[in-house]
């Protein structure tokens, strides 16, 4: 196992060293992992705004963390009616038909929530930015998102590699968690068990995996009312890829590339720019770019989606309330966009109170102090 441990720091770690030439101050501590925040970013070099493409290689690659798309589906007894929002003394006031319904959602969830609904944009969390000139962070997210406790709490879902960190939540500079009201009583504690088994099931003998991201797509997301509530089915998932692209074939094409570029000013520069012309406009499977999606691997790790809401509550309950308010937003949009519209304007003018203001981290490293003392500490023991 202590094998295994360093070997995913080594393959997940190798890009966080290239921030150690600029300057970052740390914010922010999650156990051995630091989090920093670039203060001289843009909010636009902070954010992204993207749809989800959820099997694409480009996704994967370039975006990957965590989006959430879908459209709530309506119970068969609720399905034929017309349901409207308002929002009174800190309650979702929800109307279907003529029947009201009083829920509370905590403002720091809600309002990110709403907009990120009425945006037409699916990723709240990318960690695949600019990582080498420093024009944009490594870790962005959806403009709603940006700067919020909700936003922290996103980020830490994404980092699913690191499943002896999870469990812990980030403390700020006086060493105190970072909580909303509605998560004081919460403090985080460390379960060997589970560490074991998400261990056993995210490396085992042979990590099959290349990468993965948080999604609810096609994860049956659907609603009902029942004891005067409204009651969600489903949940977001880990989704799994496996790199397989074909690297001779991408690296004959690369050697095809440095040919046209050497070419210039001989007399072959025109054939040159035109062979780079074409090589432009190849697909990712005609370069030989290929991402294979391990559905049947990815069923079987939703099993432990239960064991993760245990393992860190306010993480995987908060990513689980806005994927389910979300689409169940996106449903009211789709049917009543009048209705929508005038909760939006009410919504989206408040300003959240419940709930600590954060700098959502840029970028974060492991620190190796404190990994080489927990380490020493576990051999001991």
């Amino acid at each position: 196992m202590m094998n295994c441990k360093y070997f995913y720091f080594k393959l997940n770690l190798l890009a966080f060293f290239l921030f150690s030439a600029y300057l970052t101050y740390g914010q922010q501590s999650l156990n051995i992992i630091d989090l920093y925040y670039e203060s001289f970013l843009s909010d636009s070099a902070r954010s992204i705004q993207e749809k989800a493409n959820i099997g694409a290689y480009s996704f994967h690659g370039k975006i990957g963390g965590i989006s959430f798309e879908s459209v709530a589906t309506p119970s068969k007894t609720v399905e034929n009616s017309k349901i409207s929002l308002d929002y009174k003394s800190d309650l979702i006031i929800i109307t279907i038909d003529n029947h009201k319904i009083y829920q509370k959602l905590p403002d720091w969830q809600l309002i990110p929530t709403v907009k990120f609904a009425d945006s037409p944009y699916h990723v709240l969390f990318s960690p695949l930015g600019d990582t080498v000139c420093n024009r944009q962070a490594q870790c962005r997210y959806h403009p709603a998102f940006l700067n919020t406790l909700a936003g922290l709490r996103i980020f830490e879902a994404d980092l699913l590699n690191f499943p002896n960190f999870l469990w812990d939540l980030p403390i700020n500079q006086e060493g105190e968690y970072i909580l909303a009201r509605s998560e004081k009583y919460h403090v985080p504690k460390r379960n060997d068990l589970t560490e074991q088994i998400l261990y056993d099931d995210l490396c085992g003998d042979v990590r099959p995996f290349t990468s993965f991201v948080l999604t609810d797509k096609n994860a049956n997301i659907g609603f009902d009312v029942k004891n005067n509530k409204l009651r969600f089915t489903g949940h977001p998932y880990y989704l799994f890829t496996k790199d397989e692209s074909d690297l001779e074939h991408i690296d004959s094409l690369r050697k095809e590339v440095e040919q046209a570029f050497n070419a210039y000013p001989s007399p072959e520069a025109v054939n040159a720019v035109n062979r780079l012309d074409s090589l432009n406009l190849l697909s990712d499977e005609e370069i030989g770019l290929k991402l294979s999606i391990l559905n049947q691997y990815s069923t079987a790790f939703n099993q432990n989606w239960g064991r993760l809401k245990k393992y860190n509550p306010p993480v995987y309950s908060t990513v689980e309330n806005i994927a389910q308010w979300a689409a169940f937003f996106r449903y009211v949009k789709q049917t009543n966009p009048a209705g929508w519209n005038g909760f939006v304007r009410k919504v989206g003018g408040r300003t959240v109170k419940d709930a600590p203001k954060v700098n959502t981290p840029t970028s974060y490293d492991v620190n190796y102090f404190r990994l080489i003392e927990n380490e020493i500490t576990e051999t001991a023991e």
